[in-house]
């Protein structure tokens, strides 16, 4: 084969082809893995936040059983504000009721540790809200809701 002759050309071409192929079902296949393994665990952080949020509330949202599940809040002050806040909300959505489908999910693993942020529908009493959950050192004995948000139009 002389170089620039038609066979050459394919046989590059072709080798080229086959790389990129490769290269995206790879990807591909890392993706989907990915995304199932993402997804899996979504769903025991969710596990994990209901079990929180109805010891929460069953509770009568105060800080007994529920605090095991929580980032403890240090500071008599910011215990104080938390149990008004945390009526405030039983005032407006009541009870919480259960958590609904997974709207996203970010997985963060870094030298201090790891974390996930999920964001779920919720069911409460009398509206519904979106709930976004921090959660540290996920699947471990460690693991705790570090940080949560409500939204709701009830809230507003």
């Amino acid at each position: 084969m002389k170089p620039g002759s038609n066979s050459a050309n394919r046989t590059i071409l072709i080798v080229i082809f086959s790389c990129l192929a490769f290269c995206c079902c790879g990807g591909g296949l890392l993706a989907y893995f990915g995304y199932q393994s993402g997804t899996a665990a979504a769903k025991v952080d969710g596990e994990f936040i209901e079990q929180a949020f109805r010891a929460l509330s069953d509770d009568g949202y105060a800080f007994k059983e529920s605090q095991k599940y929580f980032t403890p809040i240090k500071g008599e002050i910011k215990q104080k504000q938390t149990e008004v806040a945390l009526d405030a909300i039983k005032a407006k959505l009541g009870k919480f009721i259960s958590l609904g489908s997974l709207r996203g999910s970010y997985m963060k693993s870094g030298t201090g540790g790891s974390s996930h942020r999920v964001t779920f529908e919720a069911r409460f009493e009398k509206a519904e809200a979106t709930l976004q959950a921090i959660i540290t050192n996920p699947g471990t004995s460690d693991q705790r809701i570090y940080s949560w948000t409500l939204n709701s139009p009830v809230l507003q």
